[in-house]
């Protein structure tokens, strides 16, 4: 059986090159060292590889390459913790970002749509769900991005 062609752009990229970038970047845009650490640790989690699992943004163009928005967001989806605490979290980020809020808005809609026509069938259907892997909790994350826009 052919294999799936699946776009992975960041495929020759290691954790070290994408945390260095993604540090960069949070760090031009003044995030809390807090967030920092926490995105340096989900570049590093062996729950998933994201020279191969992260494809940037979907559909959409990044807004920085890579995207510190995308990047958090595809982490929570590929780990089975995605849902509408991650999807707003994504917003959040979005804003931290410099994305304008019409544009947020849409892209955020977007994810929101996405996962009720795609995952919603699949977890009810399959009833996946990871434990999660971290000590702070989605909520706690919104708190602090939320205090970051």
């Amino acid at each position: 059986m052919k294999e799936k062609n699946k776009y992975q752009p960041y495929k020759h990229w290691t954790r070290e090159q994408l945390d260095e970038i993604l540090k960069r970047t949070a760090e031009n845009l003044k995030f809390d060292p807090e967030v920092i650490e926490f995105i340096s640790a989900i570049v590093y989690s062996i729950n998933w590889n994201p020279s191969l699992e992260y494809d940037g943004c979907s559909v959409v163009q990044d807004h920085y390459h890579p995207s510190i928005s995308c990047f958090v967001h595809d982490f929570f989806w590929r780990t089975g913790h995605g849902g509408s605490d991650s999807d707003k979290l994504f917003y959040k980020l979005m804003l931290k970002e410099g994305v304008n809020k019409p544009k947020a808005i849409k892209r955020y809609l977007g994810v929101r749509l996405a996962w009720f026509f795609y995952y919603k069938w699949k977890y009810i259907n399959y009833k996946k769900r990871n434990e999660p892997q971290f000590n702070i909790s989605i909520p706690h994350l919104l708190f602090l991005f939320l205090n970051l826009v």
